[in-house]
């Protein structure tokens, strides 16, 4: 953490708006599939949207704690509703997919444009890659 004057450096323009709109889409999102996966698992379906509406609020409090590791574990969660909608669907069949992966493709795309645009993560990178990013 970069300080000045003894305070934490704090997000600024293009990445302040990308993290509040992160947030409160992935929330939005978290709290949609809790309410749905917990009404489908009452009913005997699968408990995987309650996990990964959980899963999602724990992104967002990791991502404003630690944005770095808040990328790496919405790539896990993205990695493994792929997994889980292959499983689901039964095979690569477009149509049956596209509503199983589309709001989670956005959100991770977005983690990936909140996370680059984050100077505390950027300043971090050229730290650890000796200045050569």
């Amino acid at each position: 953490m970069n300080t000045k004057q003894g305070k934490p450096e704090r997000r600024s323009g293009l990445s302040f708006v990308l993290s509040i709109i992160f947030a409160v889409l992935t929330l939005a999102t978290a709290i949609a599939i809790i309410i749905g996966g917990g009404k489908l698992l009452s009913l005997g379906g699968s408990a995987y949207y309650l996990i990964a509406g959980i899963a999602y609020i724990v992104l967002v409090v990791l991502y404003f704690k630690k944005p770095q590791a808040g990328l790496y574990f919405s790539s896990l969660i993205f990695l493994l509703t792929i997994i889980w909608s292959l499983i689901e669907v039964g095979g690569l069949i477009y149509w049956d997919l596209l509503p199983c992966l589309v709001v989670p493709a956005l959100l991770f795309l977005l983690s990936v444009l909140v996370t680059t645009t984050d100077k505390r993560v950027v300043q971090k990178q050229r730290r650890l890659s000796g200045g050569f990013s």
